[in-house]
């Protein structure tokens, strides 16, 4: 994938090293001497702000799988997040410090104005939290236990998903099992009749 990490602090140097082995990974910031911590890390980087339509341009956004906003500025990782999305149609991520930012009771709701995919808030989580939703492609959700020998993803299924139907009748990775499904209001531990249908959210 190729991803756009909008600021060089902490976040996103752990993001950067963390995804630069298997990603094209490029990181916009505008302290030049940020540069010199990238230098032995595989990525590309871009000097400017994310707020610069030009910048993003530069940063290859044009042709990015996702964008992470994580400077420590809520009001530049918006804005970076919404220009981002003027361009092209990245999967935004959205790093914000402050509770006020989240007035609706769905997080995410509340800024798809700005084009915003997810707001990831650091109180709950982190930069590891972070690394791995961009990792599982469309998780609503990723958590890992037992020192990572143990993953937990959550995903939407939508109409074209290929995991719809029986669960007996599934052809699941066989170190995989769907231990959750939430459907509405609803949420059940499913057996090996249960159906899934577009829509459901499932954990595995």
């Amino acid at each position: 994938m190729r991803i756009v990490v909008v600021g060089g602090g902490e976040i996103g140097f752990a993001l950067a090293q963390g995804l630069a082995a298997q990603n094209e990974v490029f990181v916009v910031d505008h302290t030049p001497d940020i540069a010199d911590r990238f230098a032995p890390l595989d990525v590309q980087f871009v000097l400017g702000t994310g707020t610069s339509r030009e910048v993003l341009l530069r940063a290859g956004v044009r042709d990015a799988d996702v964008v992470v906003a994580c400077t420590g500025l809520d009001e530049v990782n918006i804005v970076s997040c919404a220009v981002a999305r003027q361009i092209a149609q990245p999967r935004t991520i959205c790093f914000v410090s402050r509770d006020d930012v989240l007035q609706e009771p769905d997080e995410a709701r509340g800024l798809a104005a700005f084009g915003i995919d997810r707001v990831i808030w650091p109180e709950a989580q982190l930069a590891e939290d972070m690394e791995r939703i961009i990792r599982a492609p469309g998780a609503l959700e990723a958590e890992t236990f037992a020192e990572g020998e143990i993953r937990l993803v959550e995903y939407r299924l939508e109409r074209e998903s290929q995991i719809l139907g029986r669960i007996a009748g599934l052809h699941l990775p066989h170190t995989s099992l769907i231990v959750a499904v939430r459907r509405g209001d609803d949420f059940f531990i499913p057996r090996g009749g249960s159906e899934l249908v577009a829509g459901d959210k499932v954990r595995s």
